[in-house]
């Protein structure tokens, strides 16, 4: 079954957003890499090595897992389009949570974290970090 039939399946039956999502997602095959899973491997396995992370916490998403993107209505394009990888790791959260808050002397140091108009990002790092999402970045 195809990517998207799947989605409208899980639709069709009532299924919740989440459950969906993990489906295709977390057990679905990368749709662009079908044929070249050796190029999959590899790309995968040096995420893993370069984290120190199991390879089945590195996943493929957006518009390559899916073989187009829903929210810039355009197919992936080979060469052209960008490999999302997402991490699902809660070592590697920490670790990296434990790394910021230590560089930052508890982050009292604000000039380490990244600047949006002379102001420092350290409290949407800190809003992000309560959500669990590591996604804003320090020096």
């Amino acid at each position: 079954m195809d990517h998207i039939e799947s989605i409208e399946l899980g639709l069709a039956d009532k299924k919740s957003y989440s459950e969906i999502a993990r489906k295709v997602f977390l057990t679905y095959p990368t749709k662009v890499l079908i044929g070249n899973e050796e190029k999959q491997y590899s790309i995968l396995n040096e995420i893993s090595q370069h984290f120190s992370i199991p390879i089945m916490s590195i996943h493929v998403v957006g518009s390559a897992k899916m073989g187009c993107s829903f929210h810039k209505d355009k197919i992936f394009t080979q060469g052209e389009s960008d490999l999302d990888i997402a991490i699902i790791d809660a070592y590697l959260f920490q670790r990296y949570v434990e790394m910021v808050f230590k560089v930052t002397k508890g982050y009292s140091e604000k000039t380490l974290f990244d600047r949006c108009d002379g102001i420092s990002k350290e409290r949407e790092y800190l809003a992000y970090l309560n959500k669990g999402d590591s996604t804003a970045k320090s020096h």
